[in-house]
């Protein structure tokens, strides 16, 4: 109910930038070419662009792979393992094993707030405990195989960095973007059909103004003189 909530509100914040985009846009085009010719066409084209942009940026992120409306968090991890988590709520974010027969299967027992990626090794520090609210405060700090399934729990970043023999830097799972290349590859597809053809139809329509401009309306004539 929260997320249909929430994704109602942003449909409408989304939107009602829109229209404001739009309406400086119609202003604009109808200033700069209300002496050219096929100004009130170019008027009307520079109000639907906005508008139409938003339509298709919100049916791109729907079906998009990689994409939420609800802004839930689906990031990649080594060997077929995911971290997911609700948007709402991104500390509480699970290891799920991707390929898993079973559905849902989970590669840790607590939710987690922070992670980072070492090889195959994903390192991080629980937020609470599986199915609980407070934090685990006797060995927060874990590092997860994607090899194995297997994982070990310890009590400091310090015990984890000299496991790993190297600096560790956690990223709130919020903020944490998946470095699998076919992740990358998907997301700079996904930029490229999202974004790509709002810049190319701006692009036509501020060349059309630049031609209205170019191009006056003839002077109406007058039958008294």
């Amino acid at each position: 109910m929260f997320e249909l909530i929430g994704l109602m509100f942003a449909t409408l914040l989304l939107f009602g930038l829109a229209v404001t985009i739009a309406a400086a846009f119609a202003a604009i085009t109808w200033h700069l070419t209300r002496n050219g010719v096929g100004h009130k066409r170019l008027t009307l084209l520079a109000a639907s662009v906005p508008l139409a942009s938003a339509a298709y940026l919100w049916i791109c992120v729907a079906i998009l792979p990689g994409e939420s409306p609800f802004g839930d968090i689906s990031q990649p991890l080594p060997n077929n393992y995911t971290l997911q988590a609700l948007g709402k709520m991104p500390d509480y974010a699970s290891i799920i094993r991707t390929s898993s027969p079973v559905s849902g299967d989970i590669g840790l027992s607590e939710w987690i707030g922070e992670v980072a990626v070492s090889g195959a090794l994903v390192v991080g520090q629980y937020s609470h405990p599986f199915g609980g609210f407070n934090g685990n405060s006797v060995e927060p700090f874990f590092i997860f195989d994607t090899h194995n399934g297997q994982h070990i729990d310890l009590a400091t970043l310090a015990d984890v960095e000299a496991k790993l023999n190297h600096p560790v830097v956690l990223t709130e799972v919020q903020h944490f973007r998946s470095q699998e290349p076919a992740y990358r590859r998907q997301q700079n597809l996904n930029k490229l059909l999202m974004f790509s053809p709002p810049i190319i139809v701006l692009g036509i329509l501020s060349f059309s103004i630049g031609q209205s401009r170019s191009r006056t309306q003839p002077p109406s004539s007058n039958i008294y003189t």
